[in-house]
């Protein structure tokens, strides 16, 4: 009798033991599951954050989590780039819509990397149009600097595209400084866009420019004297409702990194002309789109 009971108590402590082991284990299992369900959830957190960068700037997207509303805001001062290429549809003809749109997402990318790198808004791209702002959502005093400064490294990464390739792309710049309202435009498939001054007279200034130029509005100008050059131009810049401006060409910065002067793409010759100090002309041949960015 005593041995039967000994032999039971331990029987039932092994059991005990056994369901002890047991219970930790599927304890385990689970906790494990949770975790993975939990980066799971993470992971795909984090990639719907970054579509929605994507397409939204992080302080608009912010905002939209608040309130779920965004109210459109109103700023005195940002520089808007707005480019086009020219004799596109001289470049579409004999490739397939494929083909086309394969170099232009090519291209485009390459301009998205150097938004990241100058720190500025990608606004939208209208079929073969690249559309940039510098000071929005987030204010700065160095907007028009960088806007400038994204514009020639823009034509050297056309170039360096173009490269080995028959059919070459040349693009035309706009640029132009002022006032615009910024917001969240309709409730599906929305979009951050910009309306007013600024992007208007962006759009003239590119309309009225040359190819493989940055044509840039006496406003800009007058905000980069400091760190640019410029070539007048003599056309007006007019727009029903705004007061016209006046155009002139970006041809060198000044002042760099390396302290260099950094020619944009383009032949430069001296004017026997008499000339205003600190003028430099700017003649444009035919080999002159295929040639890269100089310093010196």
């Amino acid at each position: 009798t005593i041995s039967f009971i000994m032999g039971t108590e331990l029987l039932v402590m092994a059991f005990a033991q056994y369901c002890g082991e047991l219970q930790s284990r599927l304890a385990y299992r689970l906790q494990q599951k949770v975790l993975e369900q939990q980066r799971l959830v993470k992971e795909e957190k984090e990639r719907s954050e970054q579509l929605l960068e994507n397409i939204l700037p992080r302080s608009i997207i912010e905002s939209l989590k608040i309130s779920k509303k965004s109210p459109p805001e109103e700023f005195d001062e940002v520089t808007i780039l707005f480019s086009d290429i020219v004799g596109f549809t001289d470049f579409c003809s004999g490739k397939t819509a494929q083909e086309v749109v394969s170099s232009l997402d090519e291209l485009f990318s390459l301009f998205d990397e150097l938004t990241v790198k100058y720190g500025l808004e990608k606004l939208k791209t209208i079929g073969d149009a690249f559309v940039v702002a510098g000071g929005l959502p987030v204010r700065s005093k160095d907007h028009a600097e960088r806007v400038l400064c994204f514009a020639m490294e823009m034509l050297s990464t056309v170039n360096k595209f173009n490269e080995g390739r028959v059919a070459k792309m040349n693009m035309r710049i706009g640029i132009h400084t002022g006032p615009c309202v910024a917001g969240i435009i309709g409730v599906r498939r929305f979009a951050y866009d910009v309306l007013g001054e600024a992007i208007a007279v962006a759009n003239m200034a590119e309309s009225t420019g040359k190819a493989s130029q940055i044509h840039v509005t006496n406003r800009t100008q007058a905000l980069t004297l400091n760190d640019f050059v410029f070539n007048e131009n003599d056309v007006e810049i007019s727009i029903p409702t705004y007061h016209p401006f006046r155009g002139c060409f970006l041809v060198a910065r000044l002042s760099s990194p390396l302290n260099e002067l950094m020619i944009s793409p383009l032949r430069i010759q001296k004017d026997p002309r008499p000339s205003s100090p600190g003028m430099i002309e700017v003649e444009q041949d035919e080999y002159s789109n295929d040639l890269p960015s100089k310093r010196f």
